[in-house]
């Protein structure tokens, strides 16, 4: 497969992932207590949709991401490095909202954490910037 294929299948594993994120973020951002059985079904909905789309566009891009800075020789670039420690960060928030999204699940008298409602801002923030670091390589 040639590099613009590869890059166009790790950009639509990206707007998978992210999108993922947002709803995972934002539903739970907004998540009222306790939950009635509506609300247990739509969350269980998203549940799935995170480990079966979610989750394996995570994978997914960044198998298609390492290969392509690997094949393309990019790995020594600052701009790179820079992307990846968000990257991380992402993948790691990602983890978190899925852990979170599973408690309520399993618990709907169980409260949200605060600190979740922080995350949407820095979604869209840290997806900015990465989207910058990959477009511009400004260092």
């Amino acid at each position: 497969m040639d590099y613009l294929t590869l890059k166009s299948l790790h950009v639509a594993c990206v707007l998978v992932h992210v999108g993922g994120l947002f709803a995972n973020a934002l539903t739970l951002a907004f998540l009222e207590t306790p939950r009635d059985t509506a609300r247990l079904a739509a969350l269980r909905r998203l549940r799935i949709w995170d480990r079966f789309v979610t989750g394996p566009a995570m994978i997914a891009l960044w198998g298609l991401g390492l290969y392509m800075a690997q094949t393309s020789g990019q790995f020594g670039a600052a701009w790179l490095w820079a992307k990846l420690v968000l990257v991380v960060a992402l993948s790691a928030l990602h983890g978190l909202l899925a852990g979170t999204l599973r408690r309520a699940v399993a618990d709907p008298l169980r409260p949200v954490h605060g600190w979740i409602g922080w995350t949407p801002p820095f979604l869209a923030a840290s997806v900015a910037v990465v989207a910058i670091l990959a477009v511009a390589k400004p260092f």
